[in-house]
């Protein structure tokens, strides 16, 4: 298991991301992972697919896998 240490950064991008994600209804723990992505440049993997209709608000590509 790789663990990723929350820093102030990914805090603060996360909880930016609140009002850009609240029409699909994300967590805490989903805005983490976007947030990670972002800073990351990477995209996010989720089965969600309600983070497709947010995918260009948060500027992060999301890939459902399945």
């Amino acid at each position: 298991i790789n663990w990723i240490l929350v820093d102030k950064q990914l805090a603060n991008l996360a909880g930016r991301l609140r009002k850009s994600t609240a029409s699909a209804g994300l967590s805490l723990g989903d805005r983490f992972c976007i947030a990670l992505a972002k800073r990351d440049g990477l995209a996010a993997w989720t089965a969600d697919k309600g983070w497709k209709k947010i995918e260009s608000d948060v500027g992060v590509e999301v890939v459902i896998i399945r």
